[in-house]
């Protein structure tokens, strides 16, 4: 038997899932975020055992962050562009046959209206 806390979670998985496919910069991004994270946390000792002051090494670290935040806007409007203005434009045309078939159930959709 479920709760609702776990029909809950699976939908906000599913949610997390759909924007993630819709968006795949915001994934890359937090990953991005969490391993630079990840890598001050583990190199402050490195760099604090070395006579290194917290303070300048707060301000590299800032510096890298603000270098992959700006990174990851520039790839993800690179990719929105790509997407949407030079893959869009190469999709095949729709063949005329298609259209002709539309205005063909048109008029027969108007004449039974009229016939009626």
């Amino acid at each position: 038997m479920t709760t609702s806390t776990d029909a809950q979670d699976y939908e906000h998985r599913s949610k997390l899932w759909e924007k993630s496919m819709k968006e795949p910069m915001v994934p890359i991004g937090l990953a991005g975020t969490v391993a630079a994270v990840m890598y001050g946390a583990v190199n402050y000792r490195k760099y604090r055992r070395a006579g290194m002051s917290t303070s300048v090494f707060l301000m590299q670290f800032r510096v890298i962050a603000q270098s992959m935040v700006v990174g990851c806007m520039t790839l993800g409007v690179g990719y929105t562009l790509v997407s949407d203005y030079i893959l869009k434009h190469r999709q095949p045309k729709a063949s005329p046959t298609y259209y002709t078939d539309q205005v063909q159930d048109y008029r027969q959709m108007e004449s039974n209206f009229w016939k009626e």
